[in-house]
This record gives structure tokens, C-alpha cells and sequence, in this order.
């Protein structure tokens, strides 16, 4: 399942860039997250529970952030399993960021691929991806919500 989604952010490239130097403050902006552990640079685990039609699945998610262009892209690979409901996923996430309002913004492009194999998957692909898109776009609604309150605590 492949999609393709811009979302803006009210603030600068510089300042969304800033957030990779806090990347659990980040990590737990995605909905579901929790079991957050730092694995190496640029790569950490978490479990990722989601209902997805009538089944609550929980993986184990290891994420690894490549391909890294100072204040203009990262790549996001993911991969888990939830062994209680035989399925894995994997996905990756291409962000790009481009100055907006003179820079005070940022429309971020991203480019999704996502997988999924096992019982879950054998629930309507629509769901899936449906859920796999709203779960990104929920965090980076988090993630401008923090980066205001950020914002506010320095003021």
C-alpha cells in the first residue's frame, strides 16, 4: 500500500530538523507508542498498539531513521510483529520538508509504502491503510502541538 500526503506544520524546517536531536520526544508523539527504548543512532524499538477493524494488534517495532538531508528529508524504515496475531508489517516513510510562509512553516510531503502480512492483514487492505495514514498524520499533528508548547516554555 503506497501513499502520498502533505501536511503543514507551523513551524520552520530548522525548527521540525531540531526534533531529530530529541528523537523519543518525537517517538512518543506517534498514537499508540509506548515501550520506547533507544537501540543505536538513529534507531530505536517500541510497541505500536492499534485497533484495526475488530482486533487490537500490537507490534514490536523496530524503526531505523536513514537518509537523513539537514532541514530537508529523512526516511523512516519500520519493521515489527505481532506474534499473538501471526502478522509483521513494514514500512518506509520518505518526509520532505519545504519552507512555507517565508520559512515560518513547513509543508511536509510523505511518501508512505506499507506492508503487511498475517491475520491482520486479511482484514480489508482499506482499513489498513486507512489506519497506517491516519496514525502518521496523528503524529505529526503531535509533533506541531509540541514543538508550540516548546515555543511557549522559552517565552
Amino acid at each position: 500500500m503506497r501513499f502520498d500526503k502533505t501536511v503543514r506544520v507551523e513551524a520552520s524546517p530548522a525548527e521540525i530538523w531540531g526534533l531529530l536531536d530529541d528523537i523519543e520526544a518525537v517517538a512518543l508523539c506517534i498514537p499508540g507508542i509506548s515501550d520506547y527504548k533507544e537501540t543505536g543512532p538513529n534507531e530505536f524499538t517500541a510497541m505500536l498498539s492499534q485497533r484495526v477493524g475488530p482486533v487490537t494488534a500490537r507490534f514490536r517495532l523496530r524503526t531505523t531513521l536513514k537518509d537523513l538531508v539537514r532541514h530537508e528529508s529523512v526516511t523512516a524504515v519500520v519493521e515489527g510483529a505481532d506474534n499473538a496475531l501471526a502478522s509483521s508489517v513494514s514500512s518506509e516513510q520518505v518526509f520532505t520538508f519545504s519552507a512555507a510562509d517565508g520559512g515560518a512553516a513547513t509543508e511536509i510531503l510523505i511518501t508512505a509504502d506499507v506492508g503487511m502480512v498475517g491475520r491482520v492483514a486479511t482484514f480489508a487492505q482499506r482499513i489498513i491503510a486507512t489506519k497506517a495514514e491516519q496514525v502518521i498524520i496523528g503524529a505529526l499533528t503531535n509533533v506541531s502541538r509540541l514543538l508550540e508548547e516548546r515555543r511557549a516554555g522559552n517565552s
